[in-house]
């Protein structure tokens, strides 16, 4: 956390041996440069919380060791590129959320297997949820609220049933009913997904998340129905929102 400001010289390709750039928390302006798919031993790259613009350059599909990678907090803007996606295979951490993106959430995430934490918040992205997110089996934080998204909850989301601290999509447009094979995630801490435009009823099902479920949020929907006494096994929730439904 310092107060480096100016653009990023192109000269960092010459790099080719380094493993880790931290610059979080500067004054960094202008786009990233094409020259980082040079840094071919990188794992780590970290930018967030910086003046970033421009897209996400596609040189950087040549970063295949790369494991972390965070852009949070910029003003980058245009596609979550699918190819850059889709080429970094052995990332374990992707945060994009906080800023400009308004691009579908690509299809090539579910090549991301090793993937433990997926930051998307507080951007533009529009568009379904594709339903290979289901196939981040180790997936164990997961935020894409605040966006455009829409279309129905694919039933694949069930398949996550390594989250453990959060599944947060509040925020968006999202409709139909919530799939019943979101009781599968009994390792789950906070299920937040007020805010859109899901109908039916509130899942009996969700007293299955009771050894660890602590937060739940549903509110500013169009559920109907009456709310499950299941509800009642979830001992160690401490927030529950329900409010503005039907």
């Amino acid at each position: 956390n310092n107060e480096i400001g100016g653009k990023l010289p192109s000269a960092l390709g010459v790099m080719t041996r380094l493993k880790a750039l931290y610059l979080t928390a500067n004054n960094v302006t202008g786009p990233i440069p094409t020259a980082l798919g040079l840094m071919s031993s990188l794992k780590e790259l970290k930018l967030e919380e910086n003046l970033l613009t421009g897209s996400i350059p596609t040189e950087m599909v040549l970063l295949t060791a790369l494991v972390d990678l965070q852009l949070q907090r910029n003003n980058l803007v245009g596609t979550i590129s699918p190819t850059v996606i889709g080429s970094l295979r052995l990332l374990d951490t992707l945060r994009l959320a906080e800023n400009n993106f308004s691009s579908t959430i690509p299809t090539e995430i579910g090549l991301l297997s090793l993937l433990e934490e997926l930051k998307l918040h507080r951007n533009k992205l529009v568009g379904p949820m594709p339903s290979e997110i289901g196939l981040l089996n180790v997936l164990n934080d997961f935020a894409c609220h605040e966006n455009e998204l829409t279309g129905t909850l694919p039933t694949e989301l069930g398949l996550l049933t390594a989250l453990e601290y959060e599944f947060r999509i509040d925020t968006n447009n999202f409709t139909g009913p919530i799939p019943s094979e979101i009781a599968s995630l009994t390792n789950l801490g906070r299920l937040r997904m007020g805010e859109n435009q899901l109908t039916g009823t509130i899942l009996s099902t969700f007293g299955l998340l009771h050894p660890t479920l602590n937060r739940l949020e549903l509110q500013s929907n169009f559920l109907t129905g009456s709310i499950p006494e299941e509800l009642g096994l979830l001992t160690l929730l401490s927030d529950l929102r329900l409010h503005a439904n039907n």
